[in-house]
């Protein structure tokens, strides 16, 4: 039995590595993920709207077991990701948009605080690199 040559083009590559886009891969952080608003060293006045953007992700409730989909986490005011191996639990700084929100309002005191968007599974499981650049914003007195 004769077998002919297999050729591999860029594209199927390409179809290849974008059929995993949410199977935890690497991508550099805030690049598939950000927050559209507020902007980064905004001044803003509490409470205020925070707009999440992550255009390539199928957003789904938790729970839902879509295929390369998930739901948004919003972490305030804290340097800690959590790992890629647990679910992340909620917190008064860490927000969990379950439900397959796009954006939310908060409430914050006066004074700076830092803003950063998680894309994370049906189990609450963060997704690698899927994490938004963190933001700062300055809350008016």
């Amino acid at each position: 039995m004769k077998y002919g040559k297999i050729v591999i083009t860029p594209m199927m590559i390409a179809t290849l590595v974008s059929g995993s886009v949410l199977a935890h891969g690497s991508y550099e952080r805030g690049e598939r993920v950000a927050i559209a608003s507020p902007q980064n060293l905004a001044v803003v006045e509490s409470p205020f709207k925070v707009i999440f953007s992550a255009p390539e992700v199928k957003i789904a409730p938790a729970g839902v077991d879509k295929h390369n989909s998930g739901h948004f986490h919003l972490m305030v005011d804290t340097d800690a990701i959590p790992t890629l191996d647990e679910p992340m639990m909620e917190s008064d700084k860490h927000l969990r948009f379950s439900a397959g929100e796009r954006e939310t309002t908060l409430e914050l005191s006066p004074g700076e605080h830092t803003l950063q968007l998680i894309v994370a599974d049906e189990e609450h499981t963060h997704f690698e690199n899927l994490v938004s650049k963190k933001i700062t914003v300055y809350v008016k007195r």
